[in-house]
């Protein structure tokens, strides 16, 4: 064998190689992107509809995707916010506690005291 022609061949042959390993890591760092996207979009379409729960608006796919593409710490705030406010009692609705009570307060005694002071 001549050395001359299978030092060629090493190298082609180790090229090759290479380009194999880097076209692996290609393809496997797109699926890891991918599959990084997909989650993080499942989780934007939960924070939109905790959103539309509260505005009575259907999130279009541009809203999603935008919080698909925020900062979690943004997307955390905003969940935050949704189920924090879902739990106020819209104005103008009936409340739905049982406990609707009236209780005094010193309103009853400040209007009695202005009463008695306007009308003396």
């Amino acid at each position: 064998m001549n050395s001359s022609n299978t030092q060629p061949q090493i190298f082609e042959k180790l090229a090759n190689l290479l380009e194999a390993v880097a076209n692996y890591e290609s393809v496997r760092s797109r699926d890891e992107i991918l599959a990084k996207q997909a989650a993080e979009e499942a989780i934007a379409r939960v924070v939109a509809e905790k959103v539309a729960s509260l505005t009575g608006k259907t999130p279009d796919d541009e809203f999603v995707e935008k919080l698909a593409k925020a900062d979690p710490i943004v997307r955390n705030f905003i969940e935050d916010l949704s189920t924090s406010l879902g739990k106020v009692p819209r104005l103008g609705e009936p409340n739905s506690d049982d406990d609707s009570e009236k209780v005094a307060s010193n309103e009853d005694s400040a209007d009695r005291a202005f009463y008695k002071w306007i009308l003396s």
